[in-house]
């Protein structure tokens, strides 16, 4: 039998994650123990494939197994998981919505450090740049259209291709929107509006510096779920908590002890 946590305990009665909660926090205690991230880190989520009923399965469509159960993953840039959080449903309890709240349990041993944090359009908004400075951290992000406080004067601007323009808020927010084969709205707030010369599909183009380095980071991840070995060992039939542990332990886990053995 497999078990992983003591059923007698009474405090963990009303926690869906009552299951893997005991083993995640050992496996974070340790990922956190072994490397201490660079000055750039990356925020996204990932799918462990499940299609069983689970109040909280979600759907990702951009991803290869596209059901299951949501992790949010703090990565270095080399690929190592830092931290992870898995999504149970609906969270108000950091008083801002369920992504701004993820970014600051992910970062919370990392914040007033001057580190900077990549994001995709999903979790950057101006109020999450706003909490993060205010805690010595930096955002660099694609920012959704609609998001609230994103100016006007760049949202309305109409550009030709690869043309660029910027406005920065009075502490210190920067807005860009580039075109490319459509537009790019990217908010940062190390960057300025620098054009850099970039070669892309062997054509040598311009580009913003911040959307560069943009692009760069989000390998993080991509590079994390490429490493792991998923989906041979989730056999059909496993409850949720037993696909998420073999999940953790052999693909977070292993993978970050190869990043290790590189070092």
């Amino acid at each position: 039998m497999w078990h992983f946590n003591n059923n007698e305990d009474k405090s963990y009665a009303n926690d869906r994650l009552r299951k893997p909660t005991p083993l995640v926090n050992k496996l974070l205690d340790r990922f956190q123990m072994i490397i201490k991230p660079g000055s750039d880190v990356c925020i996204d989520e990932t799918l462990v494939p499940f299609r069983g009923r689970l109040r909280f399965r979600q759907y990702i469509k951009n991803k290869k197994n596209k059901f299951g159960i949501k992790l949010y993953k703090l990565c270095t840039a080399g690929g190592y998981t830092f931290n992870l959080k898995i999504y149970c449903g609906l969270d108000n309890t950091g008083g801002g919505n369920a992504s701004s709240n993820a970014v600051m349990s992910l970062m919370s041993e990392l914040l007033d450090t001057g580190r900077i944090l990549y994001t995709d359009n999903y979790y950057t908004s101006v109020s999450l740049a706003t909490q993060l400075l205010q805690r010595k951290t930096h955002l660099v992000g694609t920012v959704r259209f609609n998001r609230k406080g994103n100016p006007k004067e760049v949202l309305n601007k109409k550009l030709k291709k690869h043309e660029v323009i910027g406005q920065e808020s009075g502490t210190g927010i920067v807005m860009l929107k580039w075109k490319d084969t459509r537009d790019v709205l990217l908010l940062t707030t190390v960057h300025t509006d620098e054009i850099i010369k970039v070669h892309q599909r062997g054509k040598e183009i311009e580009k913003p510096q911040a959307i560069v380095d943009y692009n760069k980071s989000k390998a993080y991840i991509d590079l994390s779920d490429q490493l792991k070995t998923s989906s041979h060992c989730l056999r059909r039939g496993n409850k949720w908590y037993r696909k998420l542990a073999i999940e953790l332990i052999f693909g977070s886990t292993l993978v970050n002890a190869f990043i290790c053995t590189k070092k």
